[in-house]
């Protein structure tokens, strides 16, 4: 007897069950079992009681930013269209009417996590509602790779699995580079895409198809994370159609220190090596205006380490290279004659005047990013020419800290991003239908300027809905806040998940484990720091104890070993510590360092 509740029972005789079944031959025996299962699961089901169901509404924890943004890429056709492609985190287009980035790949499950990691973005310059992407990372997701195609700004998306063809690796050195993916201006059915190991690949059916073309650029069995191969494709709308419709000429750049540029003058058929560029330099970067080509160069793939890098200008029809570097005190940055080496990454030019450039440095730690509550950072800086490159002034760079208003930066109501600076700024677009604004990347989110030509132009923090943490530990405490550990920016503690706030501090970068002690709201989290302060980075481990239910924090002895888990005692008494990469558990009942094992 299975009793249900005051009004209803369910009388089971297992007895008389298989009484019922004698006699059956073998070919019926089955069937009649599984129906009169099936018929007393379904008489459970009508007398049960009605049951409440909670119901979910999922969202983003909101910190805004929180991870490389490697491109910002604007439509030339319609006016605040403009997309971002991160690293890890998919890509976003932004709604100029809320102010927010909207995730366009969150309907991503987790078997194809390693399809946010995407490398190249292309728009199509004759159907703007026409998107194009190129996804994939190496060490998620068995490398899949696959061509997403949209024909509504991103809505919706049909794929294309390359993964046979070529690896793409968004996470991977020179993700900043690019764009790798190109549109046909005059066929936008035509396609080339550049990849990392591979070649060069074509499509003739708007990216449904692909074939390899070149293997200019190809490394075969070359380590993903540091092959960049090549770095940009560039057609070239002035030139002439090939007998298929296509245009016939085309750039490309490959991240090698010589060959490193290429032309095609029959619509992609076959290159020639263009000569005469700057020694020991790849090209990241390049726009195409009034007959010249400019190019951003950097001693790597980047975004980092870059020892040196430079700017310059080709003239296709001349074959000449001019040198259009920013200079200081007369010599040329990027050269080596600095106290700080960087190269240079993104470039944008004034569509309605080609001597109006906009440039960032890269890898360069020597720019100061001010904010106006008297917090810095030391990163990138920006330039802009209104003459071609024979003059520069600096859109972003070291300002007097001791004047408050010489602040170059705006937080933009997002308390985290104090004193972080704009670095890895490998990309940068002014807004092709108002040159005062101009947006530009950054390790930790994407900074957005409305007056990039006035004496002082203020970069503002413009991330919002841009979600690219990597979360590593979170705790959720009922009734109480939400704790988390994210790798490169801390972590916060929150008491509304939809508002953003303050990360933890003292700051660590990457908080890799937390430890909580309900009992007394006891936290314990730990990671690595680099310290920056005497000029040189000196590295260390470190573990910090809050008994305030995580607002503020002491800092313990160091710990035995690396980062790795750390537990506590419900209490908060006893600590355990498991550093990464060991089988020892070290033990600490007097939050002095976990030595006892």
């Amino acid at each position: 007897m299975c009793p249900l509740n005051n009004e209803f029972q369910v009388i089971f005789r297992k007895d008389e069950f298989w009484r019922s079944l004698e006699g059956e031959s073998s070919q019926f025996y089955w069937k009649k079992f599984m129906n009169k299962i099936l018929g007393f699961l379904v008489g459970i089901l009508a007398v049960l009681p009605a049951v409440a169901i909670d119901t979910y509404s999922w969202g983003n924890v909101r910190l805004e930013g929180g991870g490389f943004v490697s491109a910002v890429i604007a439509s030339p056709t319609v006016e605040n269209l403009f997309y971002a492609r991160t690293d890890v985190g998919g890509i976003y287009r932004w709604d100029n009417t809320y102010k927010v980035w909207i995730p366009l790949l969150d309907w991503l499950s987790q078997d194809d996590v390693g399809l946010y990691g995407t490398e190249s973005v292309a728009l199509d310059p004759s159907n703007p509602e026409r998107l194009y992407i190129m996804a994939g990372t190496k060490y998620f997701s068995d490398g899949k790779t696959a061509i997403f195609r949209s024909k509504d700004y991103g809505a919706t998306f049909d794929t294309t699995i390359v993964t046979s063809l070529w690896t793409a690796h968004g996470n991977g050195m020179g993700r900043q580079t690019g764009e790798k993916l190109a549109v046909d201006p005059h066929n936008p059915d035509i396609l080339f895409c550049g990849s990392r190991s591979a070649g060069l690949f074509k499509s003739s059916d708007a990216g449904v198809t692909w074939a390899n073309v070149s293997t200019i650029g190809a490394q075969p069995g070359a380590d993903l994370l540091n092959a960049n191969g090549i770095s940009f494709v560039l057609f070239d709308p002035a030139s002439s159609l090939t007998a298929t419709g296509g245009t016939s000429v085309i750039y490309m750049g490959v991240s090698a220190a010589t060959d490193n540029l290429y032309v095609s003058k029959d619509g992609g058929v076959s290159f020639t090596a263009i000569s005469g560029g700057p020694s020991n330099q790849m090209p990241h970067r390049a726009v195409l205006s009034n007959g010249n080509l400019f190019i951003t160069f950097s001693s790597s793939a980047g975004p980092q380490p870059v020892s040196s890098g430079a700017f310059y200008k080709y003239n296709i029809t001349s074959g000449t290279w001019t040198n259009i570097t920013p200079q200081e005190n007369g010599v040329y940055l990027g050269s080596g004659g600095q106290s700080y080496a960087h190269g240079f990454g993104g470039v944008s030019l004034d569509p309605n005047d080609p001597n109006h450039i906009i440039i960032t440095t890269l890898g360069y730690y020597g720019g100061q990013t001010r904010y106006a509550d008297g917090s810095d950072g030391w990163g990138d800086r920006i330039y802009v020419t209104k003459d071609g490159g024979t003059t520069w002034y600096t859109a972003f760079s070291y300002k007097d800290p001791s004047l408050p208003e010489n602040a170059n930066a705006s937080l933009n109501g997002n308390a985290w991003i104090t004193g972080n600076a704009i670095h890895w700024a490998g990309s940068v677009t002014f807004n092709p239908f108002n040159t005062d604004e101009a947006w530009v990347t950054s390790g930790n989110g994407v900074f957005h300027c409305e007056n990039v030509n006035d004496s002082l132009p203020i970069w503002k923090f413009e991330s919002r809905g841009l979600e690219e943490t990597v979360p590593l530990d979170i705790v959720s405490i009922p009734g109480g806040p939400l704790v988390t550990a994210i790798g490169d920016y801390d972590g916060a503690v929150y008491t509304d998940i939809t508002k953003a706030t303050p990360i933890h501090s003292p700051k660590i970068g990457t908080t890799q484990s937390l430890g909580y002690a309900p009992l007394v709201g006891a936290f314990l989290r730990t990671g690595h720091v680099t310290d920056y302060s005497t000029g040189t980075g000196i590295e260390s481990d470190v573990m910090y104890y809050s008994a305030d239910m995580a607002a503020t924090w002491t800092k313990l002895p160091t710990p035995i070993g690396t980062q790795g888990l750390v537990v506590l005692s419900a209490d908060g008494k006893v600590l355990l510590h498991r550093p990464t990469n060991s089988s020892t558990v070290s033990r600490s009942a007097n939050q002095g360092p976990p030595g006892q094992r």
